[in-house]
């Protein structure tokens, strides 16, 4: 009889663990839909065959409207097309693991699944994270004061619904690109953390148009506002939040790490702390100041403990502690 080898099912081992990657790596990213695929495959040839390592843009303005009735006898004032280009350099991320063939053949988990599914997640938060530093990183920018001086607990710098307002009308005053929904209308988006959705949900307004306005009881019950001055609210525990960026209150949490926590840990071991108390959340990272992306910041929630931490993050295992290692 002939001996079955996984020589026989290649097709089949690659299909399964092809698909854990794929079916993370394609999980809806949240900046990456606001990108726009600009002649790919060309640019992706260019470049293959050493042409140059940026990509440029091209613009041209628009004409100016007319004002004056045109002349019996005269020819028209000519006007001039202006051109401006914006240039991109393209780049690339990856990261990678390693492990022993034993390992594979000796692991009684799905071990090998799962590694495949974490390298996929992996791709799509690498790729995600470049759209968002593109996203964020521009200069048409509107706060209630400078960043560091921005502060959680003073009310008018929360995020609104009236922010919201704010932010459309110079939108759609620069006549800003929107995109269209599924229903034909021209909208734009708005993303942001669930604590300033939690803000602006809570300011008074939103509560009051539901009990007061008529609008469906799912508002107020659900949290599904929806939309905000023909703007999407798209609200992800994805979106970017400034750790540490602003003001500090004057019974802000800090603390100083005696070593790095590791990956799916549960305790942190600090030397100093202050402030530490139930209910609290944590930056394990580096303080972003000025327009800095740390993406591998993650926050955390302390539970107890002064000298040695216990701590509840974004693991994997029952989301204890942190998924990844810092020392801070």
């Amino acid at each position: 009889m002939a001996i079955q080898t996984s020589g026989n099912l290649t097709n089949a081992i690659t299909t399964r663990y092809t698909t854990a990657y794929q079916r993370a790596a394609e999980v809806a990213r949240l900046y990456d839909q606001l990108a726009t695929p600009v002649s790919a495959p060309q640019f992706e040839l260019e470049t293959r065959r050493g042409l140059g390592s940026t990509y440029t843009f091209n613009f041209i303005s628009d004409m100016t409207p007319g004002t004056q009735a045109i002349s019996e006898d005269a020819d028209i004032a000519l006007q001039i097309l202006r051109d401006a280009t914006s240039t991109i350099t393209p780049t690339s991320r990856g990261e990678g693991m390693k492990w022993s063939q034993l390992l594979d053949l000796s692991a009684y988990t799905d071990y090998v699944a799962a590694r495949a599914e974490v390298l996929g997640r992996n791709q799509m938060e690498t790729v995600d994270n470049q759209a968002k530093a593109a996203a964020l990183q521009g200069s048409l920018v509107s706060r209630a004061a400078a960043r560091a001086s921005l502060d959680a607990g003073t009310a008018t710098h929360n995020w609104t619904e009236a922010g919201v307002w704010a932010a459309m009308s110079t939108a759609e005053s620069l006549k800003c690109p929107p995109f269209v929904d599924f229903r034909g209308r021209s909208m734009y988006m708005a993303i942001a953390h669930p604590d300033a959705y939690y803000d602006m949900f809570h300011g008074g307004n939103v509560v009051s148009a539901a009990i007061y306005g008529g609008l469906p009881g799912s508002v107020l019950l659900n949290g599904e506002l929806g939309e905000v001055a023909n703007c999407k609210l798209i609200i992800s525990p994805s979106a970017k939040v400034f750790g540490a960026a602003g003001a500090a209150n004057g019974t802000s949490a800090a603390y100083t790490t005696s070593a790095a926590g590791t990956a799916l840990a549960t305790t942190l071991g600090v030397t100093t702390g202050t402030n530490l108390s139930a209910g609290r959340f944590f930056l394990v990272g580096t303080i972003e100041t000025g327009n800095t992306h740390y993406d591998d910041n993650e926050r955390v929630k302390w539970i107890s403990g002064t000298t040695t931490v216990t701590l509840v993050g974004q693991g994997a295992n029952g989301g204890k502690f942190v998924s990844r290692q810092y020392l801070n």
